[in-house]
């Protein structure tokens, strides 16, 4: 052991470089498992929402409320989500699974009868004006809030089923991925019939401007789409927002491609919920329309980001 008084000074180049060597190869490892298809493994099947856009990261962000994101896309089956991936109250995201409920019982009945003509009235603005005073009845039609349970597992999303109230139709909770596949069944299951799954998806197409944000199609974004909204907000014990939004889009041929939901609560005055969402739905329709020209253009995402840190750390 040398004495103390033969410190010579800082290591040599050689030793830097064995250094520098044995950490690249350490960041390598962690970087393998970083990839979005480990992740995805590790998870569920969902990636990352950094695999879609390293972008949304700063505006999932926050310390007075919690916010969860999902993306699904339709034709692969393929699945991200970012933020909160704990349970967010549903409130009105509810709506359009009882209509579709709703609509399949009413498509085996006579859709002449005055009794039809009044539930169609009834989903009309429970969907399309997002009005509750028609949720009560139309629930009590489809058999109650088990059936809707029912109906969920029907659909492959007996996570749904979990979370029901079983007397608050609107505080049901799920986390925003959940909420995201089941409007992804709503859109694209084989047990929705096409009658059903074309009405239902003509109320979202009518819910008008000032119902519509957040998940909403960016204008500049995918020319020729089209986006399916619900939106709905909650003051929930006048301290904390509930602020939720999803929508299937289509593309110029009319068939489903994505799914989007935002899910937030928390501290934060509504206005502000609002506009969040909006730029987190900029963002991410940026990224869905990247994807449209070069479908593993996400693939590095999340390594690149992990690489920057990992490199800002040791190099």
């Amino acid at each position: 052991m040398p004495a103390l008084g033969s410190f010579t000074g800082l290591p040599s180049a050689a030793a830097d470089l064995r250094r520098r060597a044995v950490l690249l190869s350490l960041a390598a490892a962690t970087l393998a498992a970083l990839t979005p298809a480990a992740l995805a493994q590790a998870d569920g099947g969902a990636r990352p929402i950094c695999a879609l856009s390293t972008s949304v990261l700063p505006l999932l962000e926050a310390d007075q409320h919690r916010i969860g994101v999902a993306v699904i896309e339709l034709d692969t089956g393929r699945e991200w989500h970012g933020g909160d991936a704990d349970e967010f109250a549903l409130h009105s995201l509810v709506k359009p699974p009882i209509a579709w409920l709703a609509l399949t019982r009413l498509s085996n009945t006579d859709a002449e009868s005055q009794s039809a003509a009044k539930l169609r009235r009834q989903i009309d603005m429970m969907v399309t004006h997002s009005a509750n005073e028609p949720v009560p009845p139309l629930l009590e039609y489809i058999g109650g809030i088990e059936t809707l349970g029912e109906y969920y597992e029907w659909l492959g999303v007996p996570e749904m089923a979990s979370g029901l109230h079983p007397t608050r139709w609107g505080i049901g909770t799920a986390t925003a991925l959940n909420v995201a596949r089941l409007y992804a069944a709503l859109a694209t299951s084989a047990n929705v019939s096409e009658r059903v799954r074309h009405e239902g998806l003509e109320l979202l197409a009518r819910v008008p401007r000032d119902l519509r944000w957040g998940a909403d199609r960016p204008p500049e974004s995918l020319a020729g789409w089209q986006s399916l909204v619900k939106t709905g907000w909650y003051l929930w014990r006048e301290t904390e927002v509930r602020i939720n939004s999803a929508a299937i889009w289509l593309d110029p041929e009319g068939q489903p491609r994505y799914v989007i939901v935002m899910m937030l609560s928390g501290q934060i005055e509504a206005r502000r919920a609002q506009a969040l969402q909006n730029r987190i739905g900029t963002v991410l329709g940026r990224a869905l329309a990247e994807r449209e020209l070069g479908p593993d253009a996400d693939r590095w995402n999340c390594l690149e980001l992990s690489l920057d840190v990992l490199l800002a750390r040791y190099f």
